[in-house]
């Protein structure tokens, strides 16, 4: 029996995933059309790529966890900094999985027990969250460092199977993977405990950094880079994103000492502020995926709206803890003695910092795309070599955004 090879899923019949054997090379789900003057112009995706029922079962044992470090950051064992780092490690453990399921896909028996072993790597992740800093920050860490360890089995795979993609998974992934791993694990054991968040941060910031110098300084040319397949990465952020608010809206399930007209306007009240968070993150500027900034931008405007939307959600996330000890202060109890107004008058402060810095990285992350849509212009085609950074057609930095732009005639 021939050794199955690596392919494009329009190569391929449409059977069961065991049908190709039990061990399959992984493919690339985007792949370069070389047709204008001998260079890539624009990437092909797969048709019909959606998010899985094991990526959205994924995003909700990990949103599982964010809602335990607001939960404890509302019963006081998280400081509001060390809820802050701990999501942000979070974060980078769905950022990695996420990135190469909308580069790569392989339906064999080894990417499911891979996939099998990361959900419970993050169910680990969440298991001392009760206890008292620093000894839940330094668990946490010590997972999310195990988490990227993990990850290097599926991109070293893609190393092996996919050449041309060679030296950038070694760039994108892993080292990435390998330093993330190794430092998160390193600082959560080796640590003093005043510097545990210090240490979180430098191992984030230098990812970032990396990243930076990755696509921006040494970026290979487009036949030798695996395109995202944005489409999916847009769905998989949107089913990301409404499960954190999800979990937000049980910020609003308090239950009240007694069902007055007050008690009831006050939880109307939180639940209008969650609502409408929801409405300006889904239902307010929405850009045609062609002007989707994952497909025309260039290196900064890629970054910052990924970290934009990073922020977003973590602030979104936080609001929910914050609208819950407000509530709590003023509906859950009936005597006086056992309301907590200092903490309440606090969490409300930092709600008030959660809505307007919502808002902020929220109209940043809008304003990264490209909106030319409204002014009547056309996309171009781009076939520079080094961009775009991520997907198939056009743009550069942002400072030639405008070249090639066809106005439509009056």
């Amino acid at each position: 029996m021939a050794k199955p090879k690596a392919c494009h899923a329009e190569e391929e019949p449409e059977n069961f995933w065991w049908q190709r054997g039990l061990f399959q090379p992984p493919r690339a789900v985007v792949k370069w059309d070389h047709t204008i003057e001998g260079k890539p112009s624009r990437g092909i995706a797969e048709p019909g790529r959606k998010v899985s029922y094991s990526e959205l079962f994924f995003d909700l044992v990990l949103v599982t966890n964010i809602s335990r470090l607001g939960e404890s950051y509302q019963e006081g064992h998280l400081p509001l900094a060390a809820a802050l780092v701990c999501y942000r490690v979070l974060y980078e453990c769905w950022m990695a999985s996420t990135t190469y399921a909308s580069r790569y896909y392989t339906d064999d028996l080894l990417s499911k027990g891979v996939v099998g072993a990361l959900m419970f790597v993050l169910v680990l992740c969440g298991l001392r969250l009760d206890d008292a800093f620093p000894a839940n920050t330094r668990s946490l860490g010590f997972f999310a460092g195990v988490f990227h360890l993990v990850m290097f089995i599926p991109n070293a795979r893609v190393w092996r199977c996919l050449p041309e993609y060679r030296t950038f998974a070694l760039r994108e992934a892993l080292v990435p993977c390998l330093f993330k791993g190794t430092a998160f694990i390193a600082a959560s054991i080796y640590a003093p405990e005043e510097y545990i968040l210090v240490a979180d941060v430098g191992i984030i910031v230098s990812a970032i950094v990396w990243s930076l110098i990755h696509y921006g300084c040494f970026m290979l040319p487009k036949a030798n880079r695996a395109p995202i397949h944005v489409d999916h990465y847009i769905e998989r952020r949107s089913c990301y994103r409404l499960i954190v608010f999800g979990e937000v809206i049980t910020g609003v399930t308090v239950n009240p000492a007694d069902y007055s007209f007050i008690s009831i306007g006050l939880i109307a009240l939180g639940f209008l502020l969650v609502f409408n968070a929801k409405l300006l993150a889904f239902d307010v500027d929405v850009v045609p995926v062609s002007r989707h900034v994952m497909r025309v931008g260039g290196v900064a405007r890629v970054m910052t709206y990924i970290e934009s939307a990073v922020i977003f959600d973590g602030t979104m996330g936080l609001m929910g803890s914050c609208v819950k000890i407000v509530l709590g202060t003023l509906i859950e109890s009936e005597t006086v003695a056992d309301k907590d107004y200092a903490r309440a008058e606090s969490a409300h402060l930092t709600l008030c910092f959660c809505v307007a810095i919502g808002i902020a990285t929220l109209t940043i992350e809008r304003l990264m795309h490209d909106h030319g849509h409204i002014f009547g212009e056309e996309v171009a085609e781009d076939v520079d070599e080094k961009t775009p950074l991520v997907e198939e057609t056009k743009y550069g930095s942002m400072g030639n955004r405008n070249r090639n732009r066809n106005p439509k005639p009056n």
